[in-house]
């Protein structure tokens, strides 16, 4: 699998904890990226802005993330940045 962020090879992620959907973690830039439902994605990426940057703290390191979510609205795609401490938003799209 290829990454959309920056055409990297994808790893299938097994670990327990990892949603039941098919998510991928690039070897190059370890975003994640693959299909999921909603529910799921939220358990990766909170739909909030990411609040952790302050002064001591201005340069944030985002992860890049890009799934396909199948929700109640049907399919969608969903891609940017998160913070991934926190699962807050750095940057959508």
């Amino acid at each position: 699998m290829t990454c959309p962020g920056c055409n990297g090879k994808g790893k299938q992620i097994t670990h327990p904890d990892a949603p039941l959907g098919t998510v991928y973690e690039c070897r190059k830039c370890h975003g994640l990226f693959g299909s999921l439902y909603l529910g799921e994605f939220y358990q990766l990426v909170r739909l909030t802005w990411c609040r952790c940057q302050t002064d001591s703290a201005p340069d944030l390191t985002g992860r890049y993330f890009d799934f396909e979510t199948l929700g109640s609205h049907g399919v969608d795609r969903r891609h940017g940045w998160f913070h991934e401490p926190c699962k807050g938003l750095l940057q959508v799209g």
